[in-house]
């Protein structure tokens, strides 16, 4: 299965919440996620694996949730 890079998901969540912002609705949660995919293309760059965003998490906090 071929997975999903995190910055097509970053370029996703950035569209959605872009729409949002334009029509005036509060999105508060894309909003924060969309800011942790931000930071995780950030860290990680285009890599494939759309759980990499749960990696920074982890790598922030220290701690495997898996």
């Amino acid at each position: 299965m071929t997975s999903f890079g995190v910055d097509r998901c970053h370029e996703e969540l950035a569209n959605v919440v872009g729409q949002a912002r334009a029509l005036g609705v509060p999105f508060e949660v894309s909003s924060s996620v969309e800011r942790i995919y931000r930071r995780a293309l950030a860290r990680y760059g285009a890599a494939d694996g759309e759980l990499l965003a749960v990696a920074l998490l982890e790598e922030e906090a220290g701690v495997e949730l898996r």
